[in-house]
């Protein structure tokens, strides 16, 4: 806003061009009494310029300061504040149709005097009161008799992923341009196809390190005999006797409520494999119920796997296989050891939670969380 100028300044300036002083004159001379004016407003006063100047030099009534009403008034802010602080909170288009504001003050009155920022909710599952009962009681078990102190050593779990060859050398959807320049016609984010090519993977994660990741034919479906055959019987005959040698005993296997692990012939395996070899598993009643927040696969394995495949570059299939099988195997005991710290204290958190989701809880992975 410019400043204002007193009636004084204004004489005096009127006095000097009538002495035929010039613009510059004027201003040096009124520099000499501490009067700080431009040559531009000196030339505005001299030629009437200004809504007041006209009306006085016509002899005509000032006319009232017509300054712009103030928008983000206490009002205003109280009317944004009922709308923004809901769950499901109306957009910026909706609250300007209610308050008739425009959209930069809507974001002004939300950032600045709210002091609110713009964050996106977590996607999880529906969790009804007996899913979240489940997910208490189940969580505290697991992590009380199987995960707590150093038994987590012998823990085993096991869980599915399809990997896609678009999952590779994948684009970025963001990027960098010098400002006022628009972003290169090429520069695109892709869209991937409907029905893109991939595979499934099974990965399985202990307390002792990784085992290599199983692939299934893509023509094949994965029902409880297929399940026993192409998975649990290479992991309990081959793998896990070689990683646990004089242990099997003191093995514990985990895997989700998905039908096939469910299944009452995949039970009866393991309960015959119980009877072998002396492992433990966990029965269909004890799985936690909608909780990839509970498991190491879901919350670190697979998205850390396809978070490294978008960096490499794969023509076929076979190399996507090739690809994940050297990240999978890369992944150190140091972060095993880190992940089923985190899997430890989730379990608690979720039973002191009642059940509730996790997911948006920002220090999750502290080690103490208030």
């Amino acid at each position: 806003m410019p400043k204002l100028i007193d009636s004084n300044t204004e004489s005096i300036v009127r006095t000097l061009s009538e002495e035929n002083y010039s613009s510059r004159a004027i201003k040096n001379k009124l520099e000499e009494k501490d009067i700080d004016i431009s040559i531009k407003s000196i030339c505005n006063i001299l030629n009437n310029i200004g809504i007041k100047r006209k009306a006085l030099n016509a002899n005509e009534p000032v006319p009232k300061n017509r300054s712009t009403p103030i928008k983000r008034n206490l009002n205003n802010i109280r009317k944004v504040k009922q709308l923004t602080q809901k769950e499901n909170p109306a957009s910026y288009r909706a609250i300007q149709n209610k308050t008739g504001l425009s959209l930069q003050t809507i974001s002004k009155i939300i950032h600045v005097d709210l002091k609110k920022e713009t964050k996106k909710k977590s996607k999880v599952h529906r969790l009804t009161d007996k899913n979240r009962k489940n997910r208490k009681a189940n969580c505290r078990k697991l992590y009380e008799n199987h995960l707590a102190g150093d038994r987590s050593e012998f823990v085993v779990t096991l869980d599915e992923a399809l990997v896609y060859l678009e999952d590779t050398n994948k684009s970025t959807r963001i990027c960098y341009v010098d400002r006022g320049e628009n972003v290169p016609d090429n520069w695109v984010f892709e869209k991937d196809e409907s029905f893109k090519e991939g595979f499934m993977v099974i990965g399985v994660m202990s307390g002792r390190g990784v085992l290599p990741l199983i692939r299934v034919p893509s023509e094949v479906k994965i029902n409880s005999e297929r399940y026993i055959d192409l998975v649990l019987k290479s992991l309990f005959t081959k793998h896990l006797p070689s990683l646990y040698p004089h242990d099997m005993n003191k093995v514990y296997f985990h895997h989700d409520k998905c039908t096939s692990h469910t299944a009452g012939r995949t039970t009866a395996y393991l309960e015959q494999l119980r009877g072998e070899l002396g492992i433990s598993y966990i029965v269909p009643k004890d799985i936690p119920v909608k909780a990839p927040d509970a498991s190491p696969l879901d919350f670190f394995g697979f998205g850390y796997l396809k978070q490294e495949l978008s960096k490499r570059r794969a023509r076929t299939l076979d190399g996507v296989w090739k690809l994940a099988n050297s990240i999978w195997s890369d992944i150190s005991q140091d972060t095993v050891d880190s992940v089923f710290a985190a899997w430890k204290r989730r379990c608690r958190l979720i039973a002191r939670r009642d059940g509730a989701h996790i997911e948006h809880i920002k220090n999750i992975h502290r080690r103490r969380i208030k």
